[in-house]
Parts: C-alpha cells; sequence; structure tokens
C-alpha cells in the first residue's frame, strides 16, 4: 500500500504538467521543461498587431492565451489586440491583421 504523501507530490506534478501548454519551437512540436517558462512577458516596445474582424454582428472575445476581452462590431471591426492573443484569432476565418 502507498503512501498517501507520494500521491500528493505526484498530483502536484500532474497538475503542473497540464498547466504546461504545448508550444511549437522553429518548427518542431515539443513541450517545454517545468522549469521553462511557457509563456514570454510582452515587450512594450514591441508593436502591438491590430485584427479587423470580418463579420457583421456584435461579438466580445477571449484572448486564448491573455483571457483579456476584445470587443468587435461591424462599425468597430479594427481593435488592437495582445500578440499573444493575435497569432491564434487570425488562424479563424473572423479575424484578418491589418
Amino acid at each position: 500500500m502507498g503512501c498517501c504523501g507520494r500521491a500528493r507530490a505526484n498530483l502536484g506534478v500532474s497538475r503542473a504538467a497540464i498547466a504546461s501548454p504545448q508550444t511549437t519551437v522553429a518548427g518542431s512540436s515539443r513541450q517545454p521543461g517545468l522549469n521553462q517558462p511557457v509563456l514570454r512577458k510582452l515587450d512594450t516596445t514591441e508593436v502591438t498587431p491590430r485584427l479587423r474582424y470580418l463579420g457583421q454582428a456584435s461579438i466580445v472575445v477571449h484572448g486564448p492565451v491573455t483571457g483579456q476581452r476584445y470587443a468587435f462590431s461591424a462599425a468597430n471591426p479594427v481593435q488592437p489586440v495582445d500578440l499573444r492573443d493575435a497569432g491564434i484569432l487570425v488562424r479563424s476565418d473572423y479575424f484578418r491583421q491589418t
């Protein structure tokens, strides 16, 4: 019979592994080590991309990486979007980078 302390420690490792999303590095897919940062800090000197919403209905999108809310409408279709969210949003048919 195993020790509950060991099971508790294993649970912590499992949760940490789940919290580390897979990233693509230089064209290859690999999961970074648990002690390597997955998200880089947003450099304020970088240009924030602007996305154009191609739909007609008003929508609010939650950034898939940052969780930030972005409101788009036909009247206000272009919004600045965090660089980390923009790459994922432009993969849909609803957004284009301007």
